[in-house]
């Protein structure tokens, strides 16, 4: 049989492995967190992206615009 002292071993490694265990479980668990914070930030920069091509053509779009109507403006004055 075991003594005293043997059964106080095993249950502090016992007790240790089941924290590590539980350290391991976090972990998983917070990579998974990690992973999807990783793709709601890679759809978010592609959204950004997306808004400032839309921001720079509809810029463009109304540079252009008002281009033709000083050009229009000016050809009916003169």
């Amino acid at each position: 049989m075991m003594d005293e002292r043997s059964i106080k071993t095993i249950k502090v490694f016992h007790g240790i492995i089941s924290d590590m265990s539980n350290v391991v479980e976090d972990l998983r668990e917070k990579e998974k967190e990690y992973e999807s914070l990783l793709d709601e930030n890679e759809s978010l920069r592609l959204q950004l992206e997306n808004l400032k091509k839309k921001h720079y053509f509809g810029n463009l779009t109304s540079y252009f615009l008002v281009i033709s109507l000083s050009m229009f403006l000016a050809s009916i004055t003169t």
